[in-house]
């Protein structure tokens, strides 16, 4: 019985650790070029043994786990079939979860885990027989190759458990055991001790495995079993104000006052759009300015200006529309605001333009069940409501699970602007134009392996969009009497750094760093480009400020218009593959879920190449201190603000 029982586990160890080292060898491949920097791909090739500890230890498990289910068979001697059947149950499964976890690793930054899942279904359809949003993401995905892939995965499991007792007489007593204790020191390397490692160096070579140890069966089963141990930990922290978190600058000195960034604006009470774009990020524009020529041009005309150093909080667009409209630094974990807090008491830019006589209107081409936006919404005081599902005349235009096609939304905007003449509007127009797989504006098929042409011509086709609507409110007679405010929710990824496509998890320049720009009156005397960083928080407070309203106490962003004061950045994501970060003058710090700290100057090196954590460790201890004490005071401030703001000096009115 102990021999039968040793031999179904090496059996169905080797079956699933096949399976997984094929997909671990496969991913190091995908990350050798271009990914360290100045590092060259041999050198991740060595860092291998650190990948594969983790994989090693889910086989593991796995193989316990279905033993210990083929134990009624294994006392009966002769139950092949059932013994069989059984590792036939978990290890297809198993396989096709490696697989999909392989591109999820891939597109989303680190292997299918809960929260992937969750997100994945954050757009349940409220219409019954409509496909639910992320579906145009899915389906994109469901390929020849993928598919075969999946295939292909269930064959190595099923065939590595067929033939492996022929392979391991193959190999012989002596090749057995020098496999077996490779392994044994494999898992010791790549569990035990790589916590220890991923700061320093093994060999002579930087430790960073960009989150290529992780395995798929070990993320997924410990994502739902993390939140029953959620509460050992300790929410206390060394911050003294529970309802205001000091971001003030570290690297620069207090001393240093800046210039107003907005010098020469007025104040003027106006109507009001913000233009939200989707996965637009200042990469691609500062690329090739032809792209987007409209927005690029922003800052040379008259009565315009552009935040060149501009920073979403979060890529990921219900996280940015808090902190946009609340200027609150978001919750510090992949859950948005609608499903944290979502009638949070937060005095937001729609609410308090609403108190001051705005017609508020909030009109999306997207949908606003994805992420549960309507949630957080409707108790922000919004007069109309507005989105692809109930949108006039959404019969005669395209679209697909995302949205539709951005003219008829515009067309709707300008119409409210005509029929409000009487009255000063505020209108939030949030796009879906450029969000994966970028079909809004395709007209012919590109390779499927190359995506980056197609969002090209979405970004194209938003700039016209952005076009139409400051044209349009000039034709109307109104850009006297209107400020315009355009903003990206969050940039995109296409494999500049490891684990960066699409956008949730990293926060590297081309995931965070996004256009910010307004025209309007109140910019008269000012035109140009500010250079110094800003963040979504400062979105609200600034907009209040040009037309001259009172800023709510509960806004924690700064009035661009007139605040001299020097501050930190911040921003994160979502794991799998979590990064978070900050930017204080030129320095960007990152820090990655596994504990790798990262450190660039931006003023020499934008592109985040070559990192100078091993010269700087102080300012970087002082910066990953200020992301633990925000994620501590973010998570206490969300859960409980009403408590917390009632004892605050910031008493609801």
């Amino acid at each position: 019985m102990k021999q039968r029982l040793i031999a179904t586990w090496t059996r169905n160890f080797y079956s699933a650790f096949a399976v997984l080292f094929g997909l671990k060898l496969t991913l190091a491949g995908n990350n050798i070029f271009g990914t360290e920097g100045f590092e060259s791909g041999y050198k991740i090739l060595s860092k291998l043994p650190l990948l594969i500890g983790n994989d090693i230890f889910g086989a593991a498990l796995l193989a316990a786990l279905i033993s210990i289910a083929c134990i009624p068979w294994l006392r009966r001697g002769e139950g092949r079939r059932g013994v069989l059947i059984t590792s036939m149950v978990f290890q297809v499964p198993h396989a096709l979860l490696a697989a999909v976890s392989f591109f999820a690793t891939i597109y989303v930054g680190g292997p299918l885990n809960k929260e992937v899942i969750e997100l994945a279904d954050g757009g349940a359809a409220p219409v019954a027989g409509e496909a639910p949003a992320m579906w145009s993401s899915i389906s994109h995905y469901l390929g020849p190759g993928q598919i075969s892939c999946m295939l292909g995965a269930v064959l190595i499991a099923v065939g590595v458990y067929r033939f492996f007792p022929a392979l391991a007489k193959g190999l012989g007593a002596r090749a057995r055991l020098l496999i077996n204790a490779a392994l044994v020191i494999e898992f010791a390397i790549g569990v035990l001790l790589l916590p220890w490692l991923i700061n320093g160096h093994l060999w002579g070579i930087r430790i960073h495995t960009f989150g290529l140890e992780r395995s798929a069966g070990i993320e997924m089963g410990w994502s739902y079993v993390k939140p029953a141990f959620s509460w050992m930990r300790g929410k206390n922290s060394e911050i003294e104000n529970e309802f205001v978190f000091d971001m003030s600058s570290i690297a620069l000195k207090k001393s240093d006052r800046l210039e107003p960034l907005l010098t020469g604006a007025t104040q003027k009470k106006t109507n009001v759009i913000v233009i939200s774009l989707e996965s637009v990020a200042s990469t691609y524009i500062r690329e090739d300015p032809s792209r987007m020529p409209f927005l690029s041009r922003t800052a040379d005309r008259d009565g315009a200006i552009l935040m060149g150093n501009h920073y979403t909080v979060w890529p990921q667009t219900m996280k940015a529309f808090f902190s946009l409209f609340c200027s609150e630094l978001p919750y510090p974990t992949y859950r948005s605001i609608a499903l944290v807090n979502p009638t949070i008491r937060c005095e937001s830019l729609s609410e308090v333009l609403h108190e001051n006589g705005y017609y508020t209107a909030l009109i999306t081409s997207a949908d606003l069940a994805y992420d549960r936006k309507r949630r957080f919404f409707q108790h922000r005081d919004f007069d109309l409501f507005m989105d692809m599902r109930d949108m006039p005349g959404r019969e005669d235009v395209w679209g697909d699970s995302w949205g539709l096609d951005e003219r008829l939304a515009v067309k709707h905007i300008l119409d409210l602007a005509n029929e409000n003449r009487d009255k000063r509007f505020f209108v939030f127009y949030e796009m879906f134009t450029a969000h994966h797989p970028y079909n809004a504006c395709k007209e012919h098929e590109d390779n499927p392996l190359d995506e980056f042409p197609a969002y090209v011509r979405a970004l194209g086709y938003i700039d016209d969009r952005i076009r139409d609507i400051v044209e349009g409110i000039e034709k109307l007679g109104l850009a006297d009497e209107t400020l315009v405010a355009i903003v990206s929710d969050h940039g995109e990824g296409f494999g500049q750094h490891p684990g960066s496509r699409g956008h949730g998890a990293k926060v590297y320049q081309e995931n965070v760093h996004v256009p910010f720009a307004m025209i309007g009156p109140q910019l008269a005397g000012v035109r140009g480009e500010a250079t110094f960083p800003t963040s979504h928080i400062d979105i609200a407070p600034t907009i209040l400020g040009m037309l001259g309203l009172d800023i709510p106490c509960t806004m924690k962003g700064r009035d661009l218009s007139s605040s001299r004061k020097p501050a930190a950045v911040l921003f994160g994501g979502r794991t799998p593959g979590a990064q978070k970060g900050l930017v204080d003058g030129k320095w960007k710090y990152i820090v990655e879920d596994n504990g790798m700290e990262l450190l660039f100057d931006l003023s020499v090196d934008h592109e985040e190449k070559n990192s100078l954590i091993g010269e700087n460790k102080d300012l970087a201890g002082k910066f990953g201190k200020m992301l633990d004490d925000w994620s501590v005071f973010s998570e206490n401030l969300i859960e409980n603000y009403s408590e917390i703001r009632k004892r605050s000096s910031c008493a609801p009115r």
